[in-house]
């Protein structure tokens, strides 16, 4: 079966709202109709003709010649034939050129909060963002990935609810809880805007903690692609957490030899 639609419908076209829908309808038609008839070897496929007819307000010249509808036929012609084993798919005919025509869906983002009008106006450079793009080619695709998101939220706060309860010092504990912060979207910008990697030393404690500003995690431990290093006693560290940056003594060093840090950033 092959449905004739149009590019009116698939880009809109001024003046032809009404024309413009009906054809799009088609196409819907097409798809859903694909679906259901491919298991009795039944396929449907549309095509988008743009070609000078008796609807064109007869358009004479140049633009007459180029778009004739000569070039319709030998691609109607082997849609139905039986050959043809495509299905569900959308070509265009525009004088000597065809192109198959594909809706791309960008990756998009998950959140895990609830959604507001200004978080989604923050998000849309990254929602509009093409890169990796997929076809979306079943409703269940869209479901399945809302179902994932899901888990993934309820997973991240089962971690951040056990990492807590088996902290042993407030410091551990709010370490963690700031993994937790770093790891949700919707702080994505301000993790990019430090994009840098710290090690954290307390004196007091021998504890050593990673606070990734790039990849938006904390960690124990050291690493070795960080920026620079601040050894703090565990109690000066929290009295930052409170807001208080004055607090380096003597006995503590901040080095940061790839990395410039200000009281603006501390307060961030």
């Amino acid at each position: 079966m092959i449905n004739i639609i149009s590019v009116a419908g698939i880009c809109g076209n001024f003046g032809q709202t009404n024309y413009s829908t009906a054809k799009m309808g088609l196409l819907g038609f097409t798809h859903s109709l694909a679906k259901e008839g491919e298991k009795r070897n039944i396929f449907v496929n549309a095509v988008a003709p743009l070609a000078v007819t008796a609807m064109s307000g007869g358009l004479k010249g140049k633009i007459a010649k180029i778009l004739t509808v000569d070039w319709c036929p030998p691609v109607l012609l082997y849609l139905s034939s039986k050959r043809c084993k495509r299905n569900g798919t959308i070509y265009e005919i525009c004088g000597g050129w065809c192109a198959r025509i594909k809706f791309h869906r960008s990756k998009g983002i998950k959140y895990d909060y609830q959604l507001t009008a200004e978080d989604f106006e923050r998000s849309l450079p990254e929602i509009d963002d093409m890169t990796d793009g997929v076809e979306p080619t079943e409703c269940r695709d869209s479901v399945r990935t809302a179902f994932y998101a899901n888990n993934e939220r309820n997973a991240r706060k089962l971690a951040m609810k056990k990492a807590h309860s088996e902290a042993k010092t407030k410091l551990a504990q709010y370490l963690w809880m700031l993994d937790g912060y770093l790891t949700l979207q919707e702080h994505r910008k301000q993790v990019l805007a430090v994009n840098a990697v710290f090690n954290f030393i307390m004196l007091d404690r021998q504890e050593k903690w990673v606070l990734d500003f790039v990849e938006g995690r904390i960690s124990r431990g050291r690493s070795g692609k960080a920026a620079g290093e601040i050894t703090v006693f565990s109690s000066d560290f929290m009295e930052v957490v409170n807001g208080n940056t004055t607090f380096l003594k003597l006995q503590q060093s901040v080095t940061f030899p790839n990395f410039s840090i200000t009281n603006s950033h501390i307060q961030e």
